[in-house]
């Protein structure tokens, strides 16, 4: 018996990642695991840029 293949899991868009996920979930690991699996990593890199500069300030 063969194990089936994993599917493509079908990313969400920047905005409904945007809206639907707030900032303070970053570094959240369950959170985090969310966001690269449904939202990609440009995205995480992004977010996780933009919670460095809002801990600058």
């Amino acid at each position: 018996m063969t194990m089936p293949k994993p599917t493509e899991v079908e990313k969400l868009s920047q905005d409904v990642c945007m809206r639907e996920i707030p900032l303070s979930e970053m570094g959240v690991p369950e959170a985090d695991d969310y966001i690269l699996n449904y939202c990609g990593t440009e995205f995480y890199a992004k977010q996780a840029e933009n919670e460095a500069k809002k801990q600058k300030k």
